[in-house]
């Protein structure tokens, strides 16, 4: 009886957590915008790759955004936008100059978010 007292009030606690977790989301993700690159495979090498692509692309983003005056999600997603094709471009070159012959696309997306 003691070991289902015990199981009730530790997913109890548990569900607490996840109630505060999901609340904390709620009230941050109308100011941020997630940056996800997805590498080709699971592989060690394409992980690696995958680091180098997306600290080229902050980069590439960071340097575009910071003459622009862009303070907010709205003006971010907008730059994304306007760059995409730029962004795909430079991704595609730093990929296959490291010898890999991967496509790249750049997109804006709702997605659910845990």
């Amino acid at each position: 009886m003691s070991l289902l007292c015990f199981l009730i009030c530790f997913i109890l606690v548990m569900s607490g957590f996840r109630a505060r977790d999901e609340a904390l989301a709620a009230d941050i993700a109308p100011s941020i915008l997630r940056f996800h690159v997805l590498a080709n495979s699971d592989s060690s090498e394409d992980q690696a790759l995958k680091l180098r692509v997306k600290d080229l692309l902050l980069e590439k983003i960071r340097d575009g955004t910071a003459g622009n005056n862009i303070s907010d999600k709205e003006g971010l997603k907008m730059y994304i936008r306007s760059e995409a094709s730029a962004l795909e471009a430079a991704a595609e070159d730093f990929i296959h100059s490291e010898g890999y012959d991967y496509g790249v696309h750049v997109g804006i997306e709702t997605c659910e978010f845990p």
